[in-house]
């Protein structure tokens, strides 16, 4: 019996140690995350979207799954590393940047309208962003834009609303957007615009009649501010991930409003005839209004359209 004894503790450390030495071979599988997490487990199986892994040995333990879009490496028992690379097929590979939810985007078009306009895009969540416009007006920038033989403009537009997003653009597991920035979509926003049309020359006639040679000439600029409110429908596209491609097109209302500067001017066409050396000046307002175009002069409803291409970030 004491024999038995003396066997029995001899080989039951040797058996714990067998034990513990399984159970450490059996979870010496690492799991490394893109945020740089490693989980030491026991790898069971390998799809082509999820990693199924225990962290105990029974056989009735917890299986763990983690979607390979979220692991960097592998690291096998046998000493086996594995990088997991994305599937150059997958339909899905846009839901890898979910986390780039902001863009800058340029008015393509804009130096023909001698503005140059630069428009910031933030995802809110899910179905919303939320834009922003800043557009700097100056016919004397560029020399190809429609309108710049006429005299000096310059002033600012800003535009600001909600986009809400109504594209079917989705990742099919978990349901979530494959871009927070793509897709078709509704945004009614807000035009403000601002700008002086420079050194303007009218000559006044008094007694109403041309006929006079008796005249004053008069230099002035006019100020004009208009205010919008825009129905606007549009489509975005990612392009390679990294950049946008969109275009829109809309319709609404435009108040304008247009003062002469010159107060001694204004006063002065109260008492005479005058004509200007500035042609259709009533025409030229609509030219810089913020990527839009008045249905006359008199008449408030508004054209609008765009093409921008913008770069992504976070």
């Amino acid at each position: 019996m004491k024999t038995l004894k003396i066997l029995i503790l001899i080989l039951l450390p040797a058996f714990m140690l067998a034990g513990k030495t399984s159970t450490a071979q059996d979870l010496r599988d690492t799991i490394v995350t893109k945020n740089n997490t490693s989980i030491i487990c026991k790898i069971t199986k390998i799809t082509d979207t999820d990693i199924e892994y225990k962290k105990d040995k029974e056989a009735d333990a917890i299986v763990y799954v983690i979607a390979k879009t979220k692991v960097r490496t592998i690291h096998l028992a046998n000493g086996k590393v594995e990088a997991i690379l994305p599937d150059e097929m997958d339909m899905n590979q846009e839901a890898q940047i979910i986390d780039k939810r902001s863009a800058i985007k340029f008015h393509f078009f804009s130096p023909f309208f001698d503005h140059l306009a630069v428009t910031y895009e933030k995802s809110i969540k899910m179905g919303l962003n939320l834009e922003t416009t800043f557009g700097y007006i100056n016919n004397s920038m560029f020399g190809f834009g429609f309108d710049h033989n006429s005299r000096l403009t310059q002033g600012a537009s800003l535009v600001f609303g909600p986009k809400f997003i109504l594209g079917h653009s989705f990742y099919i597991k978990g349901m979530k957007y494959s871009h927070p920035l793509k897709g078709s979509y509704f945004k009614p926003e807000i035009i403000l615009t601002s700008f002086a049309i420079r050194n303007l020359h009218y000559r006044i006639y008094p007694g109403n009649s041309y006929s006079s040679y008796q005249y004053t000439d008069y230099t002035t600029d006019i100020r004009v501010n208009d205010a919008s409110l825009i129905l606007t429908y549009g489509n975005q596209f990612i392009l390679g991930n990294t950049l946008t491609f969109g275009f829109n097109f809309g319709f609404g209302y435009s108040l304008l409003n247009s003062n002469y500067t010159n107060k001694a001017f204004k006063a002065a066409i109260s008492q005479g005839s005058y004509h200007t050396y500035y042609p259709n000046e009533q025409n030229q307002y609509s030219t810089y209004l913020f990527n839009q175009v008045r249905l006359g002069s008199n008449f408030p409803l508004v054209l609008t359209s765009s093409i921008t291409l913008g770069y992504i970030f976070k």
